[in-house]
């Protein structure tokens, strides 16, 4: 079994996003609200570009294996990263942490069950079109940006810690 094959005529590579995306979230939950709270630095700003070039990489790596492997389920990985990391952002801002590490998840749960008519993936499923979708790329991009927008209103959010404050 290869990474692109089907299980029950679903990628099994929809679920590799949620790595990345997954572990820029537990990172950015792990503030130091105290502190960030006096800080001089603009470590929102720091935060946004952390997520913009962990975002880039990712999709810059899933275009080189896609190319070597000859895989457009590959290619879209990095779009899906852009995609799922864009949508857990946005979650956060508007449910706080928790919401938004469910938020991905859900959504590659709910393109699992019923993003498919036949092989191809419907429209609004954005994560299971082919890689050379480009309205879907589009998507990605304007929701990963629109995430990254909200990466400062993120502090409102405090995680609750286990210790004294």
């Amino acid at each position: 079994m290869t990474w692109g094959e089907v299980i029950s005529g679903v990628p099994l590579l929809l679920f590799a996003p949620l790595l990345v995306c997954l572990a820029l979230l537990w990172c950015l939950s792990r503030r130091l609200h105290s502190w960030e709270r006096t800080t001089v630095r603009p470590l929102a700003l720091h935060d946004a570009g952390c997520l913009a070039a962990t975002a880039a990489c990712a999709a810059a790596l899933s275009l080189l294996a896609g190319h070597i492997t000859d895989s457009g389920l590959t290619s879209a990985a990095g779009r899906n990263v852009l995609f799922l990391t864009g949508t857990a952002l946005l979650v956060w801002a508007l449910a706080g942490p928790y919401a938004a590490g469910m938020a991905p998840v859900c959504w590659v749960m709910a393109v699992t069950l019923f993003g498919y008519s036949g092989p191809q993936g419907r429209s609004w499923s954005v994560i299971a079109l082919p890689a050379d979708h480009r309205a879907a790329a589009v998507v990605a991009v304007l929701v990963f940006a629109a995430g990254l927008a909200s990466v400062p209103g993120t502090s409102r959010h405090a995680v609750p810690s286990a210790g004294p404050a």
